[in-house]
């Protein structure tokens, strides 16, 4: 990390953000020119102190917040991740039920921990962390779940859903619920 940026993350971190701090010739020389653009800079030549006088005048403040946001236009590994889209590959309707809670704990076939708080379900096929859609299609809802375990074992049923899965879906009530499941790449 070089000295310029040393000198931002500097003021950033050890002064609180409602003080400023007073910007001299060799300071600004610290300063690279792309933060010059993006934050006003006031060049001051150093003057003698009354006691009467404030030492930082409005005119030659560069601010916390400036230097945060200078700090933030010039970092190299400042970047925003992009979430990948997910596409469909392919779609299936059928029913869908949801685990009961005495399996809560238990391993599944992956051998992840069942745990009925997490968005997961079961089908007999599909490669475990695949991504699916959930489409309830009494009442419009939809979820995201990740295939973690094998199942279910009942005919006509093409998914085993997690307790908290099955609550989103609002087929608690009802206990099997005719669905469409997209499977997402």
């Amino acid at each position: 990390m070089g000295l310029k940026a040393l000198l931002i993350i500097s003021i950033a971190v050890f002064l609180p953000a409602c003080t400023t701090v007073k910007v001299n010739q060799t300071s600004e020389k610290l300063i690279p020119s792309r933060v010059k653009d993006a934050v006003k800079v006031t060049q001051v030549q150093p003057e003698p102190v009354k006691k009467s006088e404030s030492v930082v005048s409005p005119r030659d403040e560069y601010t916390i917040q400036q230097a945060y946001a200078a700090l933030l236009l010039t970092s190299p590994r400042t970047h925003i991740r992009k979430k990948k889209q997910l596409t469909v590959s392919h779609t299936q309707e059928g029913k869908a039920s949801y685990y009961s809670s005495a399996l809560h704990g238990r391993k599944t076939a992956s051998g992840e921990i069942y745990n009925e708080n997490k968005l997961t379900a079961a089908h007999k096929h599909l490669p475990f962390g695949t991504k699916v859609r959930v489409l309830n299609k009494r009442n419009g809802r939809t979820v995201l779940v990740s295939i973690n375990d094998r199942g279910p074992f009942v005919k006509k049923r093409i998914l085993d859903l997690s307790y908290v899965a099955a609550q989103q879906l609002g087929m608690i009530r009802v206990g099997v619920t005719p669905i469409k499941m997209e499977v997402l790449q």
